[in-house]
């Protein structure tokens, strides 16, 4: 995030392997909302596996973009970027 220039446009982050958590495991997600004190519809995860990181992180209740630096995911209808640069132009 640091090198992507991103980390400033973030309060916090959460990664799994920190709290004990394997995604898609909906605990991680509302950890995530009970230390930030926000509610999970207003969260957002950003991830690079279809099932976990998408599919997951919505079961959950929390919105997702899917990363995709490969293009292996062009069939599926989800929100997708190609690099964490891209998300400067949605925050």
């Amino acid at each position: 995030m640091r090198k992507a220039g991103l980390l400033e446009y973030f309060g916090m982050l959460v990664a799994s392997g920190d709290l004990g958590y394997e995604k898609p495991n909906a605990e991680i997600f509302r950890i995530a909302s009970r230390l930030s004190n926000t509610p999970m519809e207003n969260m957002l995860h950003i991830g690079d596996r279809y099932e976990e990181d998408y599919l997951g992180v919505r079961a959950a209740g929390m919105n997702a973009i899917l990363i995709d630096r490969r293009g292996m995911y062009g069939g599926k209808q989800c929100p997708k970027i190609s690099s964490l640069t891209d998300l400067v132009g949605l925050l």
